[in-house]
């Protein structure tokens, strides 16, 4: 499910995570570990729980918002 969202963005994500400064193997994790629902709650909590825990590490290695340059600024709307 939440694969399909951003699938057709997924060529350019790297590149735009590096330009925003985020390390290229955690951005590589956060792509490989895109959750999909499976219907077996244990396995989709852990597959979620790990995507977020990720998404939340990248999203704390930009700077605040405020200081966030556009490159930065799209890195965290697609974190979010």
């Amino acid at each position: 499910m939440l694969k399909g969202a951003i699938s057709g963005a997924s060529a350019d994500l790297p590149k735009n995570f590096e330009q925003a400064g985020l390390s290229k193997d955690i951005s590589e994790d956060w792509l490989t570990s895109r959750p999909e629902l499976t219907g077996d709650f244990k396995r989709d909590v852990a597959s979620f729980s790990r995507f977020w825990r990720i998404s939340n590490n990248l999203l704390n290695s930009l700077p605040k918002k405020p200081a966030r340059d556009a490159h930065g600024a799209r890195a965290a709307e697609t974190l979010h």
